[in-house]
């Protein structure tokens, strides 16, 4: 083999990790959004159970305390724009253009007795 067919392989190789890497960056960052809109399901579902007057949520790094009804209510807000965010050509698109990819603005946990989940992340 000649150098210039030794340095086109090289550069061929090299291309084709760099789009396994950012393949394997996708589906890690869809994995953590389908955990976030599922996480935010199952609180929304023990939040309706729930006989509490008032919820504990987190919005961002912020624990706060609310009505039942309001928490619910947003709750009820984040999941369609969760599940908008998380739409794998909006992610794609987004990773390929150097913007950061969409993420869910709301993390949400219950906090108390009755919830058995992870928690947010």
């Amino acid at each position: 083999m000649s150098n210039t067919e030794v340095d086109k392989s090289i550069e061929l190789i090299s291309k084709t990790e760099e789009l396994a890497d950012k393949i394997l960056a996708n589906k890690h960052e869809l994995t953590v959004m389908d955990k976030r809109r599922q996480e935010t399901r199952e609180a929304l579902r023990l939040m309706e159970k729930s006989e509490e007057k008032t919820a504990w949520i987190t919005i961002g790094s912020m624990l706060v305390k609310m009505p039942k009804d309001k928490a619910v209510e947003l709750l009820k807000k984040v999941i369609p724009a969760a599940d908008r965010k998380g739409d794998k050509s909006d992610l794609l698109g987004a990773k390929d253009s150097g913007k950061q990819a969409s993420r869910p603005g709301v993390q949400v946990a219950i906090f108390g007795h009755q919830y058995q989940g992870t928690g947010p992340t």
